[in-house]
């Protein structure tokens, strides 16, 4: 195994890991980088489109339809703890 002197490089000094990933981010390995260029691999920027856009509203709807059956069901526990110890109406917390 041949050991190169510290101050020289297989790449040149203008060269960046993250130039080697086929998107943006860091490569999965950053050797992987001469493969990629031989293979004549393009860079497919990630773009935040319709499809993530409508995923993101369907989370955050669903979300908040969690949130409202949540306080439905706490406000039915507060009617019912009262109903079946104290024989009494009230949506006040116990």
């Amino acid at each position: 195994m041949a050991l190169r002197p510290s101050g020289s490089s297989a790449l040149s000094s203008q060269h960046h890991v993250a130039d080697d990933a086929t998107i943006d981010g860091l490569p999965i390995a950053p050797s992987l980088g001469a493969t990629l260029h031989r293979a004549g691999a393009q860079r497919q920027p990630t773009l935040v489109d319709r499809r993530v856009l409508l995923i993101c509203a369907l989370a955050i709807g669903i979300g908040l339809c969690a949130a409202l059956i949540a306080r439905l069901l706490t406000a039915f526990i507060n009617l019912a703890t009262p109903i079946a110890f104290y024989g009494e109406w009230s949506f006040a917390p116990v």
